[in-house]
């Protein structure tokens, strides 16, 4: 069952690309996988905030409704991803997880099918015609969503081939990163990996959440340095989607913007003008829940890290949200919740 919910996460957003020619059949299939976090228990605690949260978002910018409903659908089912198996389920997975990665090197081979072009083109995709096709390189999405979601995919996976000690693995993941090419996952896949390494060698007794809070700061401090080095990065590969400077430096123009739509109000009062932030999750927050609900939201982020695995979720969701409003996106929060607080598995964890 499990196997089977992450598996419409992954591949239903190609079955609705199948419709790009009918819209209402094309939302309906998009809309479904939500169903693949509903379960026959429920968070009670999870559900008394899930209503407060949604009256406050009906008081203040009820249009914001629909898009909160798939995030509260995950945090109400949290008990459905602590019934996973983390190394049962990805091991389960695995022929899948080789069938997405060939398509991926497919498409980063020779390009997007008839199918993809049809969907970018009709318009119905969150980014525009252009956004695929930067430089003489594409984004390679292969079945998911999109570029963030497959990284984010391989980020798990090489959690996975690192806990069973797989060097190939780790290499593999490591290379289908840079494949799919999500630079925001990809930095805060570093700061994770970085983290993870240097408690095991160095601080043995040291809190996941303090190590968390670590992870945050640091991320903070490479998102501002990015803007920073970006010019001269991009200047050695001219080429390179990877490495094009101006997404970068367009965050850190969404970031003056909001500091002046928002400055006569000194970020304590939510206004009819309150809105997702898609560059910036943490933008999003302030927006909609004003500055004090965003240390509350970072309090139970910092929380969740319990050990080595939901360490490594949470570490990649704190730094992934600098760059995109990742909470909103129910296909990438339904991989990081699957990350975060499915079960260990009883070997050894270093």
């Amino acid at each position: 069952m499990h196997v089977l919910r992450m598996f419409w996460v992954c591949f239903s957003p190609f079955v609705k690309r199948l419709f790009f020619f009918e819209p209402l059949i094309y939302q309906l299939v998009s809309f479904s996988s939500v169903i693949s976090c509903v379960g026959l228990r429920i968070s009670l605690y999870s559900l008394f905030a899930s209503i407060m949260i949604l009256i406050y978002i009906s008081v203040i910018n009820v249009d914001l409704l629909f898009v909160t409903i798939p995030i509260i659908a995950l945090i109400l089912f949290i008990p459905v991803f602590k019934e996973m198996t983390f190394n049962v389920i990805l091991a389960k997975f695995f022929p899948f997880f080789l069938l997405i990665s060939l398509y991926a090197i497919y498409q980063n081979l020779f390009g997007y099918t008839q199918v993809e072009l049809n969907w970018i083109k009709s318009g119905l995709g969150q980014v525009s015609e252009v956004g695929y096709f930067i430089r003489d390189d594409i984004r390679p999405i292969s079945f998911l969503a999109g570029t963030p979601e497959l990284t984010i995919f391989f980020c798990l996976y090489f959690l996975y081939f690192y806990r069973r000690k797989s060097f190939l693995g780790c290499i593999f993941c490591l290379s289908m990163m840079f494949v799919s090419g999500s630079r925001g996952v990809i930095v805060a896949f570093w700061v994770a990996s970085f983290l993870m390494y240097f408690k095991a060698r160095f601080w043995h007794r040291g809190s996941y959440e303090v190590l968390a809070l670590v992870s945050l700061v640091i991320n903070a401090g490479v998102y501002f340095l990015l803007t920073i080095v970006g010019p001269a990065v991009a200047l050695l590969f001219p080429e390179k989607r990877l490495f094009v400077f101006g997404t970068f430096n367009a965050r850190i123009e969404t970031l003056l913007a909001f500091y002046e739509n928002n400055k006569n109000v000194n970020f304590m009062l939510p206004t009819a003008s309150a809105e997702i932030v898609y560059d910036n999750s943490y933008l999003s927050i302030v927006s909609m829940f004003t500055i004090f609900g965003l240390p509350i939201f970072l309090y139970y982020c910092l929380k969740a890290s319990k050990d080595q695995k939901s360490f490594f979720a949470i570490s990649l969701f704190l730094g992934y949200a600098f760059y995109a409003d990742v909470i909103y996106s129910y296909y990438a929060m339904f991989l990081i919740f699957v990350c975060a607080f499915s079960r260990n598995y009883s070997a050894r964890v270093y």
